[in-house]
């Protein structure tokens, strides 16, 4: 099975001999050094990386990251940053997300009696606080994650398989689901 297609739907490139290039301010920075091009390259760099509204990863080159320890790292480390991308310090080198919605996909989840596993791109889990659910535009489902830092989006596949979970009060006009024994509102659901 070759690589998957980048987001924009085109086929990614051969394998060339030159290493993605290094970013610095948004400007590739890195030569190519069978050409004897040999640039400093200044000490404020990164590798520019994406994640769709799937939880797709996918580097400059369109190659989709599947490299399940990498992701999981990505998962663990991932930090803000002020301009709205996120990043993740991996050998020394910054690697800069940019998200097409939110920096946590929920691809999938365990559900049980007393609590929900939330499951993420590189085998990442935790357990899903119900208090947080909440409807978006689009009517897509969130939540908040890694202690109420992050917001993490239901893919269509995991927000089709809660959706089985999820109850409608007609005397409150309201959704909600039951986790322990315990009723949790959705906010923001059109009844």
């Amino acid at each position: 099975m070759g690589p998957r297609k980048s987001p924009s739907g085109k086929a990614p490139a051969k394998p060339r001999l030159r290493r993605t290039p290094l970013y610095v301010d948004g400007k590739a920075a890195a030569g190519n050094a069978a050409n004897g091009e040999f640039f400093e390259v200044p000490s404020k760099h990164y590798w520019p990386y994406y994640l769709d509204s799937e939880g797709h990863f996918w580097n400059s080159d369109g190659i989709e990251l599947e490299d399940v320890e990498t992701l999981l790292f990505f998962m663990k480390g991932m930090e803000p940053l002020p301009d709205g991308r996120y990043q993740v310090f991996c050998q020394g080198e910054e690697c800069r997300i940019t998200v097409e919605d939110v920096p946590y996909i929920i691809r999938d989840f365990e559900f049980f009696p007393d609590h929900i596993v939330l499951k993420f791109s590189g085998n990442y889990s935790e357990p899903l606080d119900p208090s947080t659910l909440h409807v978006g535009k689009k009517n897509v489902l969130y939540c908040k994650v890694r202690g109420r830092k992050f917001k993490a989006r239901f893919n269509r596949s995991s927000y089709m398989e809660l959706a089985k979970k999820i109850k409608f009060d007609p005397k409150k006009k309201q959704f909600f689901l039951v986790v322990d024994k315990k009723r949790y509102p959705i906010v923001g659901a059109a009844s």
